[in-house]
C-alpha cells in the first residue's frame, strides 16, 4: 500500500491532478481485517477506501467484491478482465463463462 502511495503522489507532482488507481487483487487480500476495512456498494464490482490526499479514487477488485456480478449477462467489461485475471486462465475458452458475450467479444 505505501508504494502505491508513493507512485500515486508521485504521478500528482508530475501532472498536477490526482490519479484514479485501479487494483486488481490476484491472490487476494493477506488478511481478512485487511478487505474490511474496504467499502462496497452492492451495485459496483468495486472496493473503495479512503484516498483522500494521494488519489481521486482508489478501486479495488477481487473475488469477493465480482462474485455476484459473474452470472449477470452480459458481464460489464470490467467484471470479464477482473475474472479474467483473477482465475488466471490462460484461455479464455477454458473459463467458466466463456459463453457470456462480452468473454466472447474477446475470442
Amino acid at each position: 500500500m505505501n508504494r502505491v502511495i508513493g507512485y500515486s503522489l508521485s504521478a500528482c507532482c508530475r501532472y498536477k491532478a490526482y490519479p484514479i488507481v485501479l487494483i486488481f487483487a490476484i491472490k487476494g487480500f493477506l488478511s481478512v481485517d485487511i478487505e474490511k476495512e474496504f467499502s462496497c456498494d452492492d451495485e459496483s464490482p468495486f472496493l473503495k477506501i479512503e484516498s483522500k490526499f494521494w488519489a481521486k479514487d482508489f478501486i479495488f477488485i477481487s473475488q469477493s467484491s465480482i462474485d455476484k456480478f459473474l452470472s449477470r449477462s452480459p458481464m460489464e467489461p470490467i467484471v470479464a478482465l477482473g475474472y479474467y485475471l483473477i482465475v488466471g486462465s490462460f484461455s479464455l475458452g477454458s473459463l467458466e463463462y466463456q459463453l457470456d458475450p462480452t468473454i466472447k467479444k474477446t475470442t
